[in-house]
């Protein structure tokens, strides 16, 4: 039996670029399910997760009213929680852990044995690294 990874992803672009590409990959070993924000996601990054889910790449995903529409953002949430702890994830990938969404997945979620994983997937901060960059 796979494991259950949640990637939770707070900008769809970033989304796109860094972490669609990986999902296939990652749905050999996992059986994964995706918490999108939707902070003006364009019809072309939707069709790209609807995409996922059709080709068994993703087995569910959920989009966040983005939090610039706080009490939609809030209420969205609180009306998942119940469901999400359900799925009782083994890992949780996210690009943070400080946004509203990931400070309510970490209180009322996941588990204490659930395995929490910031990405930080831009390598620019790595490069400032001399010696990480030989």
């Amino acid at each position: 039996m796979k494991k259950k990874l949640l990637i939770v992803w707070e900008n769809p672009y970033s989304l796109r670029e860094a972490i669609v590409p990986i999902i296939p990959k990652l749905a050999e070993k996992f059986t994964v399910s995706l918490i999108l924000s939707d902070y003006y996601s364009t019809e072309s990054i939707i069709n790209s997760v609807k995409e996922l889910e059709s080709n068994h790449f993703i087995e569910k995903y959920w989009i966040v009213p983005d939090s610039s529409k706080i009490l939609k953002h809030h209420f969205y949430i609180k009306s998942k929680l119940k469901l999400w702890k359900k799925c009782n994830f083994d890992i949780c990938m996210t690009g943070s852990s400080i946004q509203v969404l990931d400070r309510y997945l970490m209180s009322c979620v996941l588990s204490k044995h659930c395995i929490y994983v910031c990405f930080f997937y831009s390598p620019g901060y790595l490069l400032m690294h001399e010696d990480f960059v030989k």
